[in-house]
């Protein structure tokens, strides 16, 4: 406005305008304003700078100071954003000497106690130009070293060669199942040709050659089958073959009756009587 219409106009005039546009509440700070001798009230500038000092935020010194005197650097804080801090933070503190409260927040609030110690070590004659110095040097050779203990990455494959296995499988156990109907409990029931008969545990093509046909079982001293398939056992009881029933090989039958082109002989093994045909 006053460089539009009122532009031409007196002082006198646009400090009149200006009083009547701040309304009441402007006139009522404009009431609290002290003018000394040097304050010129018919220039316009003299209002603007009473208000503008008016308007400006008041610094609490106590709280910058304390401010200033409990930052310290963090763990990983560059050295020159820490410094930067410090600068902005005094600027509200009104120090006598700022160089010289930041060169002591400096030395005591760094987080390297080597810094502290050659900070330290130069005595009264550091000065804060130095002081900086001697902080980016540290964190600057601190950073060289980091990157040279780490190892450098290899263009070489070294290939781990895996022997694989065929994992151990143990032989599955025979089922063992009972026959239905009267009578046959117990009895062990013959399924036709497979590889492994349900009477002796072995394989052969017809039930007729079966070794187990007249043969008396140890486990339930029933006939016609050996005790290593013998579903008389309980459930909860199951043994492989091999526990069971083991080959043994007899080269030469001394007495005992020959019928057609078989041979029957008796065997005493382990207090068990066992007849066995050839």
């Amino acid at each position: 406005m006053f460089s539009g219409p009122l532009k031409d106009k007196d002082e006198v005039v646009k400090v009149s305008f200006l009083k009547i546009w701040i309304n009441e509440s402007g006139r009522d700070i404009l009431n609290t304003f002290a003018f000394g001798d040097n304050d010129d009230q018919k220039k316009l500038k003299t209002y603007y700078d009473k208000f503008a000092t008016y308007v400006k935020p008041k610094s609490n010194q106590v709280l910058a100071r304390y401010k200033f005197h409990n930052r310290t650097q963090g763990a990983n804080e560059p050295v020159e954003q820490f410094i930067r801090a410090l600068i902005n933070l005094a600027k509200d503190c009104n120090f006598k000497d700022t160089n010289e409260m930041v060169l002591d927040r400096l030395v005591f609030g760094t987080n390297s106690n080597e810094v502290r110690k050659k900070l330290i070590g130069k005595g009264s004659e550091l000065k804060l130009d130095e002081a900086i110095r001697v902080a980016r040097t540290y964190e600057s050779d601190q950073s060289t070293l980091k990157s040279i203990a780490q190892p450098v990455p290899s263009n070489d494959v070294h290939g781990v060669q895996t022997q694989h296995r065929t994992p151990y499988v143990p032989p599955r156990p025979f089922r063992k199942t009972r026959a239905t109907g009267s009578g046959g409990r117990g009895k062990p029931k013959y399924t036709g040709p497979t590889n492994t008969c349900g009477r002796c545990g072995k394989g052969h093509n017809t039930a007729d050659k079966c070794p187990a046909n007249g043969k008396e079982c140890r486990k339930c001293g029933k006939k016609n089958h050996f005790a290593a398939v013998c579903r008389a056992k309980s459930v909860n009881e199951v043994r492989s073959p091999e526990e069971e029933f083991q080959d043994f090989h007899i080269e030469t039958v001394y007495k005992k009756k020959v019928e057609g082109d078989q041979a029957f002989v008796d065997l005493h093994i382990a207090g068990a009587n066992y007849c066995c045909t050839k």
